[in-house]
């Protein structure tokens, strides 16, 4: 509180409150780093903003029809661009490595290919599953935002995947609404995407959403949340209980 109330005047209660949801390594990092606190500090404001104009827009806060049908309409997916990125430097290691003795392992060689799919996960700790794994939702909510997108987006080829194809149409206009916002600062691609993303949470009826939309927009690539928030809502709110969940421990 003491930090805060040397950089921002208004609303620190609640500004801090927003930073408290930060895992504790993020917190001691405030405490050490007037910049980092400054940029966390301009992130929950974010979220504080957009709350007031969704307060003061609909007019009716009880949890009707109304304000979850904007959930859908802005798609957000840019998979393919991603995926090419960083499967340039893959991180797991080959079979071959182990020279001779890999014979001896008792499982098939994983193909190349997926090899350095799996290392696209780089914000996930828990690696993906092999191509044959039956998916569910809730499985599918510990990975990474950029390897469900991965999954998702050659559904074909994965047994037991249960979310649709992508839309093209979404997929095309996610590219643009996010190639839009690479132009722009770090901080402002937060703040547009947040400002869809903090809607969609709460339109899930899940509490804590303005905690939520910041834990997601700092853990995940913004591109695959994005095409998460649209092409797979019900992935996208299951990841978000994981969320809240972490936060209230």
């Amino acid at each position: 509180m003491n930090a805060v109330a040397k950089l921002e005047k208004m609303k620190r209660e609640e500004l801090v409150e927003l930073l408290m949801s930060l895992p504790k390594r993020e917190r001691a990092m405030c405490l050490f780093n007037v910049e980092v606190l400054r940029a966390k500090i301009a992130d929950a404001k974010m979220v504080l903003d957009v709350e007031d104009d969704e307060e003061e827009v609909p007019g009716n806060n009880e949890g009707g029809s109304s304000s979850s049908a904007p959930v859908v309409p802005t798609p957000v997916t840019p998979q393919a661009r991603k995926v090419a990125s960083y499967a340039q430097s893959p991180q797991t290691p080959d079979l071959s490595s182990r020279g001779p003795s890999a014979t001896a392992s008792p499982t098939p060689a994983t193909p190349s290919g997926s090899s350095a799919a799996i290392t696209f996960a780089t914000l996930s700790p828990t690696p993906a599953p092999a191509a044959s794994t039956t998916y569910t939702i809730a499985s599918l909510a510990k990975l990474s935002a950029t390897e469900i997108v991965r999954l998702a987006s050659g559904n074909a080829g994965v047994a037991g995947l249960p979310v649709p194809k992508a839309d093209p149409l979404v997929v095309r206009a996610t590219d643009e609404f996010v190639d839009d916002l690479m132009g722009k600062p770090v901080q402002m691609q937060k703040q547009q995407l947040g400002d869809k993303l903090w809607r969609v949470v709460k339109a899930f009826g899940i509490k804590g959403a303005p905690k939520i939309t910041i834990a997601l927009l700092d853990q995940e690539d913004l591109r695959s949340l994005a095409h998460l928030m649209n092409s797979y809502p019900a992935v996208l709110k299951e990841k978000a209980l994981l969320v809240q969940a972490a936060i209230s421990k």
